[in-house]
């Protein structure tokens, strides 16, 4: 029973919610079944945890029905009911906190009785209310193009006359309805394929959509532009279209959701870190400021958990840029945000690295052997770590050692992207050459290194490399 489908769904609700979900239960209008109404009052006494060990079908089944013998069938029945119930509520919920829906199914009434006054004033009301909305989304942009539709059909329906504008209008709006929809489902696209997963997406459309943007400049939206920059930045990976979602980012940061700026600020800082790992002293003051502007706009602190390679990478930056009192700063305030399950092990890694750009490499050993997670991305982040720890101890025992585990990881972790393999596997390939370049003496052989490390971009730490490199040369 604690672990039914309705008790998960009603273990989410909120006390006003669970209260409400009770006047819902008790109106005649969604429930007729008078069982319903005595298992209701059953659970409530059991609401929130629904913990305790008295809760069991059978004694809730004795409390409402005392003089029958308990009936699994039938208990089966009334946790169906109340689930679909507890369905229809959260369906309602749903409805009430969204004014365009109300307003759709309104109109759409109201056209379908000839109702033509009643609808022309809840046509300009609901217009009206949407032109408040702060946030013009893709949401915004289907509702324009619906209420346009209904006010067509309206119009029609009443054999009445109208002007060509409405119709264009009409197009207008679920053009840019379409646009916004289709960059918001290619930039989640490519971010799957490029980041995560590896996926060989097919982008349909995305030749039509491209061409429509540069032949109609002047009728695209900010949101609908800011989307096609993060797509090609994505696709291209040229930096012209980082400048140019940078600039329009906060230029129109006040009318873009605090969840579209989140995922816009996530693909600056992925791209930005691309190229620092390319070419870290040309980048990091450029990636340093964009850390602190997206920390700047507040975005964690009020919406969002900060997940740890983005915790991780401002503390790096930090202790590269020797900005130890931003980095104290950053640790006090943000290490809450952190999700819960990975902050031991993110404070714990940042301590590591601490250590290691102190240069003491046997106290960035002990932090990192506190690292306990078997989640994939510190596994990898730890083994490069301790590489260059080992590099500079001069261990090459230790390296050749973990290389090897280093390299089956890679290899035989069915999580790590191919794209994530061959950026870690080129690493290590680089990294064996230079320690034995390092043991060797030999400057020649690091200078063709160099330039054979300087002309590749999928290589971990590559800035790292080269700067070893040149403490060589």
């Amino acid at each position: 029973m604690r672990d039914s489908k309705l008790i998960s769904v009603l273990k989410t609700m909120t006390k006003k919610e669970f209260r409400d979900f009770g006047r819902f239960v008790y109106s005649p209008f969604f429930n007729r079944l008078n069982n319903i109404l005595k298992f209701f009052e059953e659970l409530k006494k059991y609401y929130p945890d629904f913990a305790n060990k008295e809760f069991t079908a059978e004694n809730l089944y004795s409390k409402m029905f005392p003089d029958e013998p308990y009936s699994y069938s039938k208990m089966k029945l009334l946790e169906s009911d109340m689930l679909k119930l507890a369905e229809e509520y959260l369906a309602f919920i749903g409805y009430k906190e969204n004014s365009f829906e109300t307003d759709k199914f309104l109109l759409t009434e109201l056209k379908k009785r000839k109702l033509n006054k009643l609808f022309e004033i809840n046509y300009k009301r609901a217009n009206k209310d949407l032109e408040n909305i702060t946030y013009k989304d893709e949401n915004y942009f289907f509702a324009k193009f619906y209420f346009e539709n209904q006010n067509i059909l309206n119009i029609t329906n009443n054999k009445l006359y109208y002007e060509k504008d409405i119709i264009q209008k009409q197009l207008n709006y679920f053009i840019d309805y379409f646009l916004l929809q289709i960059l918001r489902l290619y930039s989640f696209m490519t971010y799957q394929q490029k980041y995560l997963f590896g996926f060989d997406f097919d982008l349909r459309f995305l030749d039509e959509v491209t061409g429509y943007i540069t032949r109609y400049p002047d009728a695209i939206k900010p949101l609908i532009l800011l989307q096609y920059y993060d797509v090609m930045l994505s696709i291209t990976g040229e930096e012209n279209y980082y400048v140019k979602l940078k600039e329009m980012t906060e230029q129109y940061y006040r009318i873009i959701d605090i969840n579209e700026l989140y995922n816009i600020y996530v693909s600056l800082a992925k791209f930005m870190r691309e190229k620092f790992d390319e070419n870290s002293n040309k980048y990091i003051d450029e990636i340093f400021e964009l850390y602190k502007t997206i920390l700047g706009k507040g975005i964690f602190k009020s919406h969002f958990h900060m997940s740890n390679t983005f915790f991780i990478n401002t503390a790096d930056l930090a202790l590269r840029k020797k900005d130890h009192l931003f980095l104290q700063d950053f640790i006090n305030e943000y290490s809450g945000r952190l999700p819960l399950e990975h902050t031991a092990d993110t404070l714990n890694y940042c301590n590591a690295l601490k250590s290691f750009y102190e240069k003491n490499y046997e106290s960035a050993l002990g932090h990192l052997a506190l690292v306990e997670t078997l989640d994939i991305s510190y596994k990898l982040i730890i083994k490069s770590l301790t590489l260059r720890i080992y590099y500079e101890l001069n261990s090459i025992d230790s390296a050749e050692s973990l290389i090897d585990t280093y390299r089956h990881l890679l290899l035989n972790n069915k999580l790590v992207t191919e794209s994530l393999k061959n950026e870690n596997l080129n690493f290590i390939n680089y990294f064996s050459q230079l320690f034995r370049i390092k043991n060797e003496f030999n400057h020649e052989n690091a200078e063709f290194l160099k330039k054979q490390i300087s002309e590749r971009k999928d290589i971990a730490l590559k800035y790292w490399l080269i700067e070893k490199i040149d403490e060589m040369i």
